[in-house]
């Protein structure tokens, strides 16, 4: 008498298992975090994901969909494709997240907020503290 495995008994046996296991709720003690995409190098926006590999899935999907506004030029003048990080979010670019004052958009169901105009607000405001403190 042979004995069989029990994936031996019918070959739809596992991926039954399989799409039952998909449907069982578990519960998840993770919470979503808040990540930033760099772009060269520049913080360029924030954005709210639960695990790291959907994060890193979002941003480069946001780059490619943005690859035109985004591209640079290398030195003989070829296209240079963007240098791309996903990396959690620092106090500042979280605090910038969590304030929306109009710099949220969607994309792909996802609320991101632009890091680019907050760093050249920021700019722009030490300029004129700078200025005030000299005169």
């Amino acid at each position: 008498m042979v004995i069989k495995t029990p994936f031996e008994h019918n070959a739809n046996v596992a991926q039954g298992f399989e799409e039952a296991m998909r449907d069982v709720s578990v519960p998840s003690h993770y919470s979503p975090s808040i990540f930033t995409l760099e772009v060269n190098g520049k913080p360029t926006f924030a954005f709210r994901a639960k695990w790291q590999a959907e994060a890193e899935r979002l941003g480069k999907d946001w780059v490619y969909s943005h690859r035109d506004q985004i591209s640079t030029k290398g030195s003989h003048g070829t296209e240079l494709p963007p240098v791309i990080k996903v990396r959690i979010a620092r106090a500042s670019e979280r605090a910038a997240f969590e304030t929306d004052d109009g710099r949220a958009e969607l994309y792909d169901g996802v609320r991101i907020v632009r890091l680019i105009e907050a760093d050249h607000r920021q700019e722009r405001q030490d300029d004129v503290i700078k200025g005030d403190e000299a005169g």
